[in-house]
Order: structure tokens, then C-alpha cells, then sequence
């Protein structure tokens, strides 16, 4: 399952998923970034972030693909430079390395 592309979250706002990352854990994580100010990027739990969650209105997924990415977004991006935050322990993380074909990113635990 190709799991890139524009999401909306569940309280509204929009992200785009740009692929998994892996860490020094063997943790498997969403790589995304928010479609808003600052634009900033995270890490979250795959598993957390394809669950579904309780609202007034019954469970809903947290997150609900949309559509695909029409673009190549990070393409003037030098990414060994970007510092990734973790949503549920707000650590940094930064890219190691990764399969651009598969969108599979090797990250690692970095001090800020």
C-alpha cells in the first residue's frame, strides 16, 4: 500500500505524507509535514497515525487520505539538513539515509 500523499487530519488541518522512516529503534514512523505555517516536519507512530479515534460524532481515522502528492514537493530540498520532530516525544531526528524509490528514510536521534 502506497501510503504518500496529501492527508487531512481529523480536527481539519493538512499534511503531506512523503514516505516511512525507520530508527534506530527499528521503530516504524510516518514522515510527513504540515501543508501550513511553519511547514514544519514530523515523526509519528504508523500505527498511531492510521488509527482511528473516539469523537462526538464515533470513531473517525485520525488521519484520512485525500489524494496524491501532484509534485515533487521536496525536490530543492537538501534533506540531510532538516530536523524532524517526534509529535508524541517532540524529540529531533534528522535523516541518515534513504531509498527514493520506495520512500523508506533511515533517521537518527539528534541533539538540538
Amino acid at each position: 500500500m502506497n501510503k504518500t500523499g496529501l492527508y487531512r487530519h481529523f480536527k481539519g488541518n493538512y499534511y503531506e505524507v512523503l514516505g516511512i522512516a525507520i530508527n534506530d529503534a527499528n521503530e516504524r514512523l510516518v514522515f510527513y509535514r504540515q501543508m501550513y505555517e511553519p511547514f514544519g516536519f514530523w515523526l509519528r507512530p504508523e500505527d498511531m497515525f492510521f488509527e482511528e479515534k473516539d469523537t462526538e460524532q464515533g470513531k473517525v481515522k485520525r488521519f484520512k487520505k485525500i489524494g496524491d502528492s501532484t509534485e515533487n514537493m521536496m525536490g530543492n530540498v537538501d534533506i540531510s539538513s532538516l530536523r524532524i520532530r517526534h509529535s508524541e516525544n517532540e524529540e529531533i531526528y534528522q535523516i541518515r539515509s534513504w531509498n527514493k524509490e520506495e520512500r523508506i528514510f533511515e533517521v537518527i536521534n539528534v541533539a538540538e
